[in-house]
């Protein structure tokens, strides 16, 4: 993951519990503007959704941001951010990745994550990294919508071979003992289409050498191991993950 919002965050066992908890408690975090400020700066593509009137928001009306932190909101022309108080943005799929409802239903083929009904199983050990390291650089840093909360952070992956890459799932794991348990919002992996959305590659198929791309919006209570399985242009095959303590 990929954060989106989605509707749930890690906690010691699995991501669900812990967005319930925080989202419980108050958070030293960007005011809801500032992160919208933000967030519509990121990317290009995402579908935005403003709660109007603005004061007191009854509906939802598509916007599109027209240049910094100014949108252009259907019905009511353009409209600072700052002047916003309930939004959700959405990648092109409708996958939600954060949002401020204000008491309204989440915006029509807008959707979050939610739990499979069987759950995936998958563990990994550290050794199970050690070839995937010459290939994919795993990194990690801070939230542009949430600085002070550990919880959110970005992730990045560097193409560091000499040949394309790609992701044909992925995962965040949980610690026990020795090993790392799968431990997603879903309990199932993510997919291949859902790492191009979440990461931004959005123009093909593959990482090229030297290439790095980025989840802005990822979360996870620490330590998290996010692991990709993935597939080098000659067929190799590997599991390229980082810890973030």
């Amino acid at each position: 993951m990929q954060t989106k919002i989605i509707l749930a965050l890690v906690v010691t066992t699995t991501l669900l519990v812990v967005f319930v908890v925080n989202s419980a408690r108050k958070q030293p975090v960007l005011s809801q503007t500032n992160r919208l400020s933000r967030l519509i700066a990121q990317r290009n593509d995402f579908r935005i959704f403003v709660g109007v009137p603005l004061a007191a928001p009854k509906r939802w009306a598509v916007a599109r941001n027209v240049g910094g932190a100014l949108l252009n909101v259907e019905e009511f022309g353009n409209v600072p951010a700052a002047d916003v108080h309930a939004f959700a943005v959405a990648y092109p799929s409708g996958q939600l990745v954060d949002s401020e409802l204000c008491g309204l239903p989440l915006p029509k083929n807008s959707h979050g994550l939610f739990p499979a009904g069987q759950a995936a199983s998958d563990s990994i050990r550290d050794e199970d990294l050690e070839i995937g390291r010459g290939y994919i650089r795993v990194s990690y840093g801070p939230s542009s919508t949430r600085p002070q909360d550990h919880g959110y952070y970005s992730t990045t992956l560097k193409n560091i071979s000499s040949e394309r890459i790609q992701v044909k799932r992925f995962a965040g794991y949980q610690r026990s003992g020795k090993v790392w348990n799968l431990a997603t919002v879903t309990r199932q992996f993510y997919s291949a289409e859902e790492f191009r959305e979440w990461y931004g590659v959005v123009s093909s198929d593959w990482i090229e050498p030297g290439q790095a791309v980025t989840d802005l919006n990822n979360y996870g209570s620490r330590p998290v191991l996010w692991a990709y399985y993935c597939q080098s242009v000659s067929g190799k095959e590997f599991v390229a993950g980082g810890v973030l303590e």
